[in-house]
């Protein structure tokens, strides 16, 4: 498919259809991509991220494109304590552990060492309570959003135990992502306060462990 620009000559965003011939044409498929301008710096310090979890051999595609961090879902709470087992719904838990699956342990432990070892920045999210693990009301509440954890101690050993862990291998933390938008409020708090209640007791577990931590919100 012809693009609109050279690519090696020119940067912006643009957009690419797929088109059976016809009168008039019937769409396919279009996606829409940026072309940047080289990367200033290469490796750790370069400033462009990836969104997505990159795994090999992405990884040394990437960074040969000028990709410095990749921002990652595998230690969000939500990832490491499924909400399901045996593909049904887990009962809601408000105990004050969290309480981590092997393999997804294992798998978010062999993404974090890969990205390290290709000599590349790690930003982690953290937050994302699964859904048995939420204050949700007791219709449900809309279902795409988070709500408040049952048991804020919970919340804190989540993070204490990633932090302990994992955070040899994360260069930032983010504290829950888009919380303007996927979060809801509880207890008679706005989303807001309810965000900042909770980040404010990840901040202090994380720090307990990873004193220097850098810690972003977005």
């Amino acid at each position: 498919v012809p693009l609109p620009v050279n690519p090696a000559t020119a940067t912006g965003t643009f957009r690419v259809e797929v088109d059976l011939e016809g009168n008039p044409p019937t769409p396919l498929a279009d996606d829409i991509f940026s072309v940047l301008p080289p990367a200033p710096v290469a490796g750790q310090n370069a400033p462009i991220g990836a969104h997505i979890d990159y795994v090999s051999p992405d990884r040394g595609f990437m960074r040969a494109g000028g990709v410095g961090w990749t921002k990652t879902w595998y230690l969000t709470w939500g990832y490491l304590e499924p909400p399901t087992t045996g593909g049904a719904a887990k009962p809601a838990d408000s105990s004050a552990a969290a309480s981590f699956t092997a393999n997804q342990v294992t798998v978010a432990d062999d993404f974090l060492t890969g990205w390290k070892n290709s000599g590349l920045n790690v930003l982690a999210i953290l937050g994302n309570a699964p859904a048995h693990r939420q204050k949700r009301p007791s219709n449900g509440g809309t279902a795409w959003k988070g709500y408040p954890p049952l048991n804020e101690a919970a919340l804190a050993d989540y993070v204490t135990k990633v932090a302990t862990q994992f955070g040899s291998k994360v260069d930032a933390w983010e504290l829950e992502n888009e919380p303007d938008h996927f979060l809801a409020g509880a207890d008679g708090l706005t989303a807001v306060e309810s965000y900042a209640k909770m980040a404010l007791i990840m901040v202090k577990a994380l720090r307990a462990v990873r004193p220097g931590a850098r810690v972003l919100l977005g």
